[in-house]
């Protein structure tokens, strides 16, 4: 599907896209077709650092936010819940061990 907002941030791995009072998209870089500029200022440039960010990097934030996501997976099924481990290559949520691979977006709050 189509993901809008305002690119925040881009990794090696992800990219962090926000839109007004909506919650932060974080989008697999491997499933992103496209990027329509829309005007306005280009994204700043990031530090190394940030461009090295990996996906256990990302869910660590989230796991140590404790907050609900929405996970979207490359076969086209979701998962909701609080992701509560992370490991090196999958995320714990609901329950259920997620491969970061089959990650295709995780919708969660700012």
């Amino acid at each position: 599907g189509v993901v809008r907002g305002e690119l925040a941030m881009v990794t090696a791995d992800w990219v962090l896209g926000r839109h007004d009072a909506a919650p932060d998209w974080v989008v697999a870089l491997r499933d992103v077709v496209s990027v329509v500029p829309s005007g306005g200022t280009p994204v700043t440039s990031r530090g190394e650092v940030q461009r090295r960010m990996t996906w256990r990097q990302a869910w660590n934030a989230l796991v140590r936010d404790r907050d609900e996501v929405h996970v979207l997976r490359r076969d086209g099924s979701s998962v909701r819940g609080i992701p509560v481990v992370t490991g090196f290559d999958h995320v714990e949520i609901a329950g259920e061990l997620v491969p970061y691979e089959a990650v295709v977006a995780v919708r969660c709050p700012r």
